[in-house]
C-alpha cells in the first residue's frame, strides 16, 4: 500500500482504541506529516519517517502502528489524564504495552507474553 494509505491505517486504529479513553480523541497525520493526536484538553505531534508515496508492505504498517502506538503512550499522553492504560485485562494492576507479535501490532503484557491484543481492537472487549 502507499504511506498515505498506511497512515491512515494507523491512525484509525489508534483512534479506535484511544476513543475508549478520551470519546473526543482524533488521530491523524496532519501538515509536514505530523503524527498528531487531538483532544479536548489540547494536542500534541510527533514526525512520521514515511512519505504519502512510499511503497509499505504489511509488515511496515504493522512496526508503524506499534511505533506510534508506543510514541503516543510515552510521549503523546499526559499520564495525569488516564490510570495505567491500556489497563492489562488480566492482572488488572498495570498497562499493556505495544510491540508487534507474530507480525501484528498488539498491546501486550510484559507479565504474560500470551497476552496479546491487537492494536484498533480495545473498543471489542
Amino acid at each position: 500500500m502507499r504511506g498515505a494509505e498506511a497512515k491512515r491505517v494507523t491512525a484509525a486504529r489508534l483512534q479506535v482504541d484511544l476513543r475508549t479513553v478520551f470519546a473526543d480523541a482524533v488521530v491523524e497525520f496532519a501538515e509536514q506529516d505530523l503524527f498528531r493526536v487531538t483532544m479536548r484538553d489540547g494536542w500534541a505531534a510527533s514526525g512520521s519517517a514515511i512519505d504519502d508515496d512510499d511503497e509499505v508492505s504489511n509488515q511496515e504498517v504493522e512496526r508503524l502502528v506499534a511505533a506510534h502506538a508506543e510514541d503516543m503512550g510515552d510521549n503523546l499522553l499526559p499520564d495525569d489524564f488516564i490510570e495505567p492504560w491500556p489497563l492489562c485485562p488480566t492482572h488488572r494492576d498495570h498497562p499493556l504495552q505495544p510491540r508487534t507479535v507474530r507480525g501484528r501490532a498488539c498491546w501486550v503484557c510484559l507479565s504474560d507474553n500470551s497476552i496479546a491484543l491487537p492494536i484498533g481492537s480495545l473498543a471489542d472487549g
